[in-house]
Order: structure tokens, then sequence, then C-alpha cells
């Protein structure tokens, strides 16, 4: 491959210029030829001079970056965001402007988020050229990044929608956005890559866009037959077929996350003939990437050495970075192929009942940590930093089952000890520890991303323990979810005996894992609820198999549908304390993403309770 690339993300946390060429020395060691710096809006410069010194770069220290690398035979790549994920650059009240909901108008996930700038502001195009030209002054590569990924909110000012609506698609205006990118990127005597995610909605912009446009495909399942789509229902494709029979060239990209994601990618990129490969790293806030260092090893060794056994290989990695005995490198080896689980804490409600598959991950978690702990060497940066991820999701799932115990004996009208100070301390333990090591990792940079995320975890945390100790009556909903690449938007709504209405949740009630499809949310109530009705409106559906209303050991359930709107099916099953399950919204996310008024229509069940 001519490219053999590793990626930064400098966008969403900054890291000092010692780490940057420490990074550099790692991925030259270990087989790579490029540096991709995901950059969105890090760079200050003269025409973009609004980023605070502490959060940005300047030219200076990127030209300083470039020189280090060219002395160890790197090529840097940078990447712009020039759609989404622009949020560096329209933070801004200077550039707001060129923002999509510059004029008030509603993201598609019904947000006021500044993310994407409006592609048809002539101004959109006119910053661009002169901060592109800047930043492609100092990075000599041939090749820069112009993003497109994930631009979710394409299309929805009043001026897009006019035109998408004369068009009769939104295929032509992301094509055009495209095309007037690729021009100013060709002025400057670069070649454009970009992400291909956008074409799974507007595929029809393909055909319409410079064939000499680099696709950069991304894929992070750990088992890869063929590519899949990212929010429609992750079908497969043999996209690089695709581009082969169109003539764009490609890079596969897959993410370090998982060792086993750039294996089974490159298993399948080998059938067809890339440009190279890109593995991406992304947002290390509140981690290290030094923690995963054994997977981009691995990785640099597969793409330059693709002959060898990939476990040998990945585990020759973790000795190398880890000094560990066979032991070790096979339990750390174990870490790297667990699944991360996403609790989603939220103030107010919580996930129910901890499911067995749940409990097998946190008794590995506890397996590899104890194992770790005692016999890898802690001083080592890379185990210092898996422990530390360990502890971090070993307390999240304490945190997580703490609440749902609670709340299940609140509910039950038994006594369960309700002591959540070791919990809390131990929190407390992980955010001294964790500032200890960023102060180890990243003088001089600051921490105020992690400090608030910490905060809000506690403040949630608390809350809800405040709230199960003073409520009596819960809810708990028994949900179901086949698909969770859609983004269906839940209202769980209360009615009482004199018909007044209630919002007692709102939000995306998604599973713990990608492989658990049913799964329980937990909601306090001031008072027994006469109706619950659920609405669902956006992206996708969602499933519902039981309501549940507990206080004090006496039970409400569901005795009859008052009513369903939109598109339900089985309503009857939500009547029977079992398996099945009715079915709120439908499946085809792609026509909802692409006719916006889809995405509000209700679909909506209301059932009445009743004490048995």
């Amino acid at each position: 491959m001519k490219i053999i690339a590793a990626q930064l993300d400098l966008a969403r946390q900054k890291e000092n210029l010692k780490f940057i060429h420490s990074f550099i020395d790692f991925i030259a060691r270990y087989g790579y030829n490029t540096l991709v710096l995901y950059l969105e809006g890090k760079i200050k410069t003269k025409s973009f001079p609004y980023p605070a010194a502490r959060y940005s770069y300047t030219s200076e220290e990127m030209n300083e970056v470039v020189r280090y690398a060219g002395r160890k035979k790197i090529e840097i790549i940078p990447v712009v965001s020039t759609l989404g994920h622009a949020e560096l650059i329209l933070q801004f009240p200077e550039l707001r402007h060129l923002s999509e909901l510059a004029g008030g108008a509603e993201g598609r996930f019904w947000n006021k988020f500044h993310f994407q700038v409006c592609p048809l502001r002539n101004e959109t195009y006119e910053f661009f050229r002169t901060y592109l030209a800047e930043i492609a002054d100092i990075f000599p590569s041939q090749y820069f990044h112009a993003g497109m990924d994930e631009s979710w909110d394409f299309g929805m000012c009043d001026q897009c929608r006019r035109r998408t609506e004369r068009d009769g698609k939104s295929d032509y205006l992301f094509a055009e956005h495209i095309t007037r990118i690729h021009k100013i990127l060709a002025g400057l005597g670069k070649t454009m890559l970009i992400w291909d995610d956008m074409f799974e909605y507007y595929p029809a912009a393909l055909e319409l866009i410079p064939r000499d446009t680099i696709m950069c495909t991304w894929c992070y399942l750990p088992s890869i037959t063929l590519p899949v789509a990212h929010f429609l229902h992750q079908r497969k494709e043999d996209v690089f077929r695709k581009y082969d029979r169109l003539g764009f060239r490609y890079l596969f990209c897959p993410s370090e996350v998982y060792p086993d994601n750039p294996a089974a990618f490159t298993r399948y990129a080998r059938r067809h003939k890339p440009l190279g490969g890109l593995l991406t790293t992304w947002e290390k806030g509140n981690s290290f990437l030094s923690g995963h260092y054994p997977s981009i090893a691995f990785t640099g060794k597969l793409w330059s050495d693709g002959k060898r056994d990939e476990r040998i290989l990945l585990k020759e990695a973790i000795r190398e970075l880890t000094g560990g005995d066979k032991e070790v490198v096979d339990h750390i080896e174990m870490y790297y192929s667990l699944r991360k689980r996403w609790y989603g804490m939220m103030p107010g409600y919580w996930r129910g009942e901890v499911t067995h598959r749940e409990q097998e991950y946190a008794g590995m978690e506890q397996l590899l940590y104890e194992v770790l702990k005692k016999k890898a060497d802690s001083g080592n940066t890379v185990v210092r930093n898996i422990l530390y991820d360990l502890r971090n999701r070993l307390w999240q799932f304490r945190a997580r089952r703490y609440l749902a115990e609670q709340s299940a004996g609140r509910a039950a009208g038994t006594n369960i000890p309700a002591d959540s100070r070791p919990l809390l301390r131990d929190l407390e333990r992980l955010r001294k520890d964790f500032l200890t090591e960023w102060r180890r990792q990243r003088s001089g940079i600051p921490s105020d991303n992690f400090v608030r995320s910490h905060a809000s975890l506690e403040e949630t945390f608390e809350k809800n323990i405040s709230l199960v100790r003073r409520t009596d009556f819960f809810l708990t909903m028994r949900m179901f979810m086949p698909d969770p690449t859609g983004a269906p938007r839940m209202k769980i709504i209360l009615k009482d005996a004199k018909g007044g209405e209630s919002l007692l949740a709102e939000g995306q009630f998604k599973p713990p894992l990608e492989d658990i499809t049913y799964y329980d949310y937990v909601f306090p109530c001031k008072s027994a609820p006469v109706w619950v009705r659920t609405e669902i409106t956006g992206y996708g559906g969602q499933g519902l198999c039981f309501i549940k209303g507990e206080r004090g050991g006496r039970v409400w359930n569901p005795a009859s549908v008052n009513g369903v709107a939109g598109r339900v099916s089985g309503p009857e099953q939500l009547l029977c304390d079992d398996m099945r399950w009715t079915y709120l919204g439908d499946n085809f996310i792609r026509e909802g993403f692409v006719v916006n008024e889809a995405r509000n229509i209700v679909h909506s069940i209301e059932v009445r309770m009743e004490e048995r």
C-alpha cells in the first residue's frame, strides 16, 4: 500500500508537541509512513484568529511538527471538516452566520447546535478558500482531507430545503458542495480525500463528483465480510468494487479500539487494490491514546508485514509495549477483545435489571483487572491506562447495578442497604488518579473538559440516589430493539385520573450492548399513573414488551389499550408480561432521513394501568 497511516484526533483533545513528536516516533517504529492530523478548526491563522491559545495551535507549532515528521520520513495529511463536524469553527459569533442552523432552523435531531456549515452560502466558500490555503501552506503533502462525514443537518435550513425541493433530491446539492471544495483544494495543488458515509443517504452524488477524489471508508465492526452502512441497518455493500468500477481511489479506515476490526477490514481490503489504510483514533479527552498503543502497533505490523499470523503479531506488539510475560500478554489481548458498554446515566431515570450479558462482561473485566494489577508492571504507561479504563468500566457497572437494586428494593417495599459513600469515594479516587496521569502525559494542556465531564457524572449519580430515596413509585419499561443503528426519540407521558398529563421522560433509550435486544429502564414517578402513553418519532423504531408500576410491594400492570396512532404492530402484546413485543415506528431510516417531515410522524400507544 502506498499510504500506511495512523490518525491523531487533536480537534477533540489537544496534545502537547512533546507527545505529538513521541507519537510520530512510535508510528514510524511500527511501519507507518503517514500521520493524519484530525484538526477541524484547531489551527489559529490570520483569517481564523478566534481560538484561545490554550486550546489551539499556531502555524509555527504545526510547522515544527511537520519538520519533525519529515526527519522521521512521516508524511502529514491534515483534516479540516468542510461540512459537518465544523463546530470548532462555528462556535465563534464572527462565523456563526455560516451555520446551516444560523436562521433559527432546527437540526435533523431537533437540535439547535451549530455543527454544520450551509452549502448554499457564498460566505462559506469565501471562508474556506482563505482558511484552507493557510492550512495547505503548512502541510506540504499532496493530500488534503476535507471531512464531509456525519453531516446530519444537511439540507435543513430554509434555503437548502427550497433548493432540494426544486431539484427533487439532496444528492445534487451534496455533489455541488463537494465539487466546490474540490475546486478550492485543486487550486492549491492538493488531492482531496473525504469520508464516504454520506453517500449512503445521497448515492446519486457519487456519480457527479470529480473522480480524483479519494474515498475514505470507515467501518468499526469487529467482523467484516463487506463494509456496512452506519445509520442504515448496517446494510452490507462491496463498496470497493463499486469504486473500482467508477474509477475512484480509496483508503480503508478501521479503528484502534478493537484489534479485530483492523484485522477483519484488512482481509476484505486485500481482495481489492486500496491506495492505503488509515487507522483512526477518536476523542481521547477522557482517556489516553497510549492505552491503545498495542492495537496501533499491531495494525502497523499487519500492514507493513502482512504475511505473518494476526494473533502472533498482536501478542508480539503487546509484549514489546508492556514487557509482560505470556499470562499478562494473554489477558491484555482479552481486554482488547471486550466490547465497551454504554450506560448513558441520565438524571431522572436509569437502566433496570442487570442482564446476564452485562454481568458476564463485568465478571471478565474484574478478572482482567485483578490479574493485571497483580502480575503486570503498573509503572508501564500502557498497563497503567488499561487498569484505569477497567476501573472506570467497573465503577460504572457498580453504579448502574446500585441504582437498579435500590429502586427495585424500594418498589418491593424491602430494605436494602443504601450507603452510596463507597461508590462516591471510589469515583473521587478515579478522578485524582486520572488527573495525576493527565499531568504526566499532558503537561501544559487544560483538563477543563475532563473535569466538567467527571463533575457531571458525579452530580447525575447523586441526583439519582436522592431520587430513589425520596420516591416510592417506580415505572419499569421492558424494551426491545433489534436494530440499534437507528435514532428513535421516545416520549413517556403519564395521565392521571382527572386527565392531566405530565412528561415523565424523553430521549433515546438504547441497549448497553449491540448484542442485547431486551433491556429495562426505570422511571421514578410521583404517583401511580392511570394511563401511560409512549410516543416514538425520529428514525427507526422501538419495541416495548411490558410496563409495570410498583410501590411498596403493590403492582400496576397494563389492563387495556386505549388507542394507537401512526405505525404500531402487535399492540395487544403490551398487555402480557412475556418476551413478545409491541413495535412502534418503522425501519426505513433512509427514507425518513431524506424526507425531513417523516421524522415528525408520531407513532404511539396508550395503555390503561390497573392494580393487580
